[in-house]
């Protein structure tokens, strides 16, 4: 019989600046437990109703799939359906914003979901959300790829050109995440750039590795996994948090070595890391050299990005809270995955130090300029 619990809480930035959870999800599992129907949605933080974008999108979606699951007959008209039901969303989402009268996308969202039977797993994609499976041998797989363009712009639901969607068979636990889950937690960029495995699978093992008789204590797994991401360090993750597992209390995965569980090598991580910083330097003073010299922001980015990666705080003391230690040599991390988020900031800086002193340059000149006039003024 599937089950499932989810977690949806603000992240500690949106609480610091009273802004609202803009994450939603939405979940239905049938009477017999043999079929769930979930939804995950991040409303962009750009949008003024981003939240309620995500609302009403997560809930159409499982609405709208409940009432026409009965009617699919294969795995092509599921997927058919699935679409859809996307169409149906947004047209939702469309309709409460006419309702406000507010423009559409100001409601802005990203749209991950499931139909999941045990078995096979039915999933649609709009956005940075995603979905990571384990499989009936015990394997974890990343679903779903993230939906962005060149400069990190997420794709909404709106951008129906970018919808994808799919099944996978032999599928025994699934969970759906938004993506301050997703890459603070379960597929850190690092871990893929740097140990060259797309998921951290010692955090996924705490979710998608059921154990008998969770079934009977779904709410304190819910409790507990609240807890965990409640206080997980805020240099990691100062998103909202939302994910939603799905599981199945009469079929188990199987168990790979203990060694494909175990947490990243991140002593390793941070030694690759450092040599890529060294030699981004390197680059940048040579570059530089060719130029009018090297300049202070390389610095000044850098003492940055320290403020940024602060100091991890303590997790909950549950089940999960050997975890600590992994999570506070990860947030050491952290300021590589920022310095590869802010090139752009690199250069707006540069220009505003050039900037500056051109104005110096300027103000120089003009002191220059009026201590001569004045001085032709005494003479005369």
């Amino acid at each position: 019989m599937l089950y499932s619990y989810q977690v949806n809480i603000a992240g500690p930035g949106h609480v610091l600046r009273d802004i609202p959870c803009q994450d939603s999800c939405a979940v239905w599992c049938d009477d017999a437990g043999s079929i769930v129907i979930a939804a995950v949605a991040d409303g962009l933080g750009s949008e003024r109703y981003s939240q309620v974008g995500s609302q009403v999108a997560a809930e159409t979606f499982v609405s709208w799939c409940r009432a026409h699951l009965a009617a699919c007959e294969g795995a092509q008209a599921l997927e058919a359906m699935m679409r859809e039901a996307y169409y149906a969303c947004y047209d939702a989402v469309a309709a409460r914003a006419a309702e406000m009268g507010e423009p559409a996308t100001e409601f802005d969202s990203t749209l991950c979901t499931a139909i999941f039977n045990g078995d096979a797993l039915f999933w649609g994609q709009s956005g940075d959300s995603g979905l990571v499976a384990c499989l009936n041998d015990g394997t974890y797989v990343p679903v779903t790829t993230m939906q962005r363009d060149e400069q990190g712009r997420v794709f909404p639901l709106c951008f129906d050109d970018h919808w994808e969607f799919g099944h996978l068979e032999g599928v025994a636990t699934c969970l759906l995440a938004t993506d301050g889950v997703l890459e603070g937690m379960l597929a850190p960029p690092v871990v893929e750039r740097f140990a060259g495995i797309s998921l951290d699978r010692e955090k996924c093992h705490l979710f998608l590795h059921p154990q008998e008789g969770d079934a009977k204590h779904v709410d304190e797994l819910q409790q507990q996994a609240e807890a965990f991401l409640a206080l997980y360090p805020r240099g990691l993750i100062d998103d909202d948090k939302t994910l939603v597992v799905i599981c199945d209390d009469a079929e188990f995965p199987a168990r790979q070595p203990d060694a494909y569980y175990a947490a990243p090598d991140w002593d390793e991580i941070r030694r690759k890391r450092h040599e890529a910083v060294m030699a981004a330097y390197a680059a940048e003073d040579a570059g530089e050299a060719m130029g009018e010299g090297r300049s202070s922001v390389a610095e000044d980015v850098g003492d940055s990005e320290q403020e940024i990666s602060e100091e991890p705080q303590p997790l909950a003391p549950t089940a999960l809270g050997d975890l600590a230690e992994a999570a506070d040599v990860m947030a050491d991390v952290v300021e590589d995955a920022v310095r590869e988020a802010i090139p752009a900031w690199k250069s707006a800086a540069r220009a505003v130090v050039q900037a500056g002193r051109a104005v110096g340059d300027g103000c120089k000149r003009m002191g220059r300029s009026l201590k001569d006039s004045l001085r032709s003024g005494d003479e005369r």
